[in-house]
Order: C-alpha cells, then sequence, then structure tokens
C-alpha cells in the first residue's frame, strides 16, 4: 500500500538508503503509541535518503483483511508504503517475536 503507482517495492527502491522497517498492527495499542514517532520519522527524513516502511503483520482475523489495512492506513494517516505480511513471512525472516518492532538497515 501507498506506493507510487501500486507498484511493489523492489531493491532498487531500497538501494543507496537508510531503511527503517516498522513491523505493526492496527488493533495493537503499543503499535498504535509507536505509531506517531514512527511517523514524525517519516515525515522528517522524507527527503532524505530514508525510506520508512512498514510491515502490517495481523494479529487478529480480522487484521487480515486486506481492506481492514486499507481502511485503518487512512485513518491513521500513514502515508509510507505498507507491506501486507499476513503470511508471516517478512516477520519470519527478521526473527520477529513481537508487536510493534523497528528495524533500521543501510
Amino acid at each position: 500500500m501507498n506506493t507510487r503507482h501500486g507498484q511493489e517495492l523492489s531493491p532498487e527502491t531500497f538501494r543507496g538508503k537508510v531503511v527503517v522497517v516498522n513491523v505493526w498492527t492496527f488493533e495493537c495499542y503499543n503499535c498504535l503509541n509507536a505509531l506517531p514517532h514512527v511517523k514524525a520519522l517519516a515525515a522528517k527524513y522524507r527527503d532524505q535518503d530514508v525510506l520508512v516502511v512498514g510491515v502490517h503483520t495481523p494479529e487478529l482475523a480480522r487484521e487480515r483483511v486486506p481492506a481492514n489495512v486499507a481502511n485503518a492506513v487512512a485513518r491513521l494517516d500513514v502515508t509510507y508504503p505498507v507491506a501486507l505480511d499476513a503470511n508471516y513471512a517478512i516477520w519470519c525472516a527478521f526473527y520477529n517475536e513481537y508487536w510493534p518492532s523497528v528495524y533500521i538497515a543501510d
């Protein structure tokens, strides 16, 4: 979600950038508390070589519905790209264990 023309993010998208990955879900209290800080980071560095990417990994059944995620992203005014991770592929790739999590790579 929130990519240019609905395109998937590719390795070229990340090349030469600092990437901030925020693993979250829209009904998690702690995720919602962290969200203003992640959004502020994305806004502050938007015009620099920093790319914030949300990874929405659902905990509850209603968080697995893409339309519900899209509505939450719009309602919460999340403007940076958000990957849907309903099958936990990204979660597992990072060996993640909890919500929210933030990973930074360059």
